[in-house]
């Protein structure tokens, strides 16, 4: 899909309509006028946390409240126990260019979405000492900018501008949002230009699942874990892509949510299969039900 257009030459004189939504028309012979799109530059600065004291990763989007989705690829960042990048050539290069917004886009009620997942216990409070033999995918809260309040404040002082977001941590026994003190703090520019791209990307959406107790009175925590397989039954190495800003991995675990039959991820990947593997590829899905022991 090739997401920034230009002008051609036509032998009509009918007026030609503008195809990004913002209903200019343009006659033949006048100047050719291409929208010219929005880019939102995000730069995390810190993560200051608490007691998490475990790998961490970070994710943002940018989320349509009207419509309820999310109208952008995810930024991802992955953090050490210490809160530094993992990568350590990546220290104060955590930023991300969210590019093509149109006035359409800018005319949305979009929220600059955070989520937070960290990898370690099933449950923060496990007395247990020393590392966990098995190490989880768990959400740990998340953190949300109203992007009205971004723009408002960019266009006052025309140059870049920290925000400090409020993490709403997620209690571990419900799996529900609760106030937190850990503070992300980013910088986040707006710009004005044009970024021509060509793509053709397949995503895949992890939504929901509904599972049986199978006469257990305590419900399960269920984590999905998805391959790339080829026609012969091997792996694809490097096809799965949690988000820009991190290297793709040869599969994906889901987090998981504790005592919980019916789970609810919601988590988009992206799948980028060689041209040459694409047909024939398929993909496999494993779920297992993971101890808190």
């Amino acid at each position: 899909m090739e997401l920034c257009r230009s002008c051609g030459e036509k032998d009509t004189s009918e007026e030609l309509v503008n195809e990004w939504g913002d209903g200019t028309r343009q006659r033949h012979g006048d100047p050719c006028r291409v929208p010219v799109p929005h880019h939102l530059l995000v730069n995390l600065k810190s993560f200051t946390y608490n007691s998490i004291g475990e790998d961490t990763d970070i994710f943002f989007c940018l989320f349509d409240l009207r419509e309820g989705k999310t109208i952008s690829e995810k930024f991802m960042v992955r953090l050490n126990r210490n809160g530094g990048p993992k990568n350590p050539e990546k220290v104060d290069r955590l930023c991300a260019l969210f590019t093509d917004l149109s006035n359409k886009d800018m005319k949305r009620d979009l929220y600059i979405v955070s989520q937070v997942i960290r990898t370690g216990r099933m449950l923060l409070n496990d007395s247990k000492k020393g590392p966990p033999h098995v190490q989880y995918r768990r959400p740990y809260g998340c953190a949300v900018l109203a992007m009205s309040d971004v723009l408002q404040t960019i266009s006052e002082l025309k140059e870049e501008k920290d925000f400090v977001l409020k993490v709403y941590t997620i209690r571990a026994d419900t799996d529900t949002l609760e106030p937190g003190e850990d503070i992300l703090d980013c910088v986040i520019y707006h710009n004005d230009g044009q970024v021509c791209d060509v793509r053709n990307d397949l995503y895949l959406t992890l939504e929901r699942g509904d599972f049986e107790r199978g006469g257990k009175s305590v419900q399960k925590n269920i984590e999905v874990t998805v391959y790339v397989l080829y026609a012969d039954g091997e792996i694809l190495q490097d096809c799965i892509s949690l988000g820009s800003g991190e290297p793709s991995i040869p599969e994906h675990r889901s987090f998981v949510l504790y005592h919980n039959n019916s789970p609810r991820w919601s988590e988009v990947i992206k799948l980028p299969i060689p041209i040459d593997r694409f047909r024939g590829s398929h993909l496999r899905f494993e779920f297992r039900h993971c101890s808190s022991e």
